[in-house]
């Protein structure tokens, strides 16, 4: 094989890699655009409900949200907020991209920033409510990896209940309202269907 043929061969094979490179961007692209269309559409059936009746529902629900705010914000904040407390390490380089990488992950899956709605209304708030109990009652809510370095944030005992309370309190007041309001009911299911489809890609 002479010199010029070992460039070519080179020169394809970078050629073939940017190719893949670029159809793998654009099959994500082509996912977001999915999600981004179920959002918009799920905007558009929002707006069809009285917003003074939307806005007194989420404005009830963070009332009672108060009253175990300071239970999640000691537990689940740092990662599931914009409010994250970071401890001195994190300014060491491998251990900054480890934890700003988790923090993400974790803020794109649920984020209480703003209060309710968590991640403002752009995913369905009954199945945010169900997994964030379920994470809760099996010990996963806050990680292992936070809890060594966090004692006493698991969510348990007393607080469990409270928390769990709410939950319960929040999406019986959601399911009254999403039967009052077909649109609000169907506005929910879009954006579960769209989290069922993210979640069955990542297992993918």
């Amino acid at each position: 094989m002479t010199l010029r043929t070992l460039k070519i061969d080179r020169l394809i094979a970078v050629a073939l890699a940017i190719g893949l490179m670029a159809l793998a961007l654009k099959a994500h692209e082509g996912e977001e655009e999915v999600g981004a269309a179920v959002a918009a559409e799920s905007d558009t059936l929002m707006q069809e409900l009285p917003a003074d009746k939307l806005d007194s529902l989420y404005t009830h629900i963070n009332t009672d949200f108060q009253t175990i705010q300071p239970i999640l914000r000691s537990s689940c904040y740092d990662c599931h907020s914009t409010q994250t407390d970071f401890p001195w390490y994190h300014a060491l380089p491998i251990v900054k991209g480890f934890m700003d990488e988790h923090i993400e992950h974790g803020r794109g899956h649920l984020d209480m920033t703003n209060g309710f709605p968590f991640n403002d209304g752009k995913k369905d708030q009954m199945d945010l409510l169900e997994e964030m109990k379920d994470e809760i009652k099996e010990g996963d809510m806050p990680i292992f990896s936070y809890r060594l370095m966090h004692w006493g944030t698991l969510i348990e005992g007393k607080q469990q209940d409270s928390v769990f309370g709410w939950i319960d309190r929040t999406a019986a007041k959601l399911t009254s309202f999403g039967e009052q309001y077909p649109a609000y009911k169907e506005a929910q299911e879009k954006l579960k269907a769209e989290g069922r489809k993210e979640h069955e890609e990542d297992e993918d």
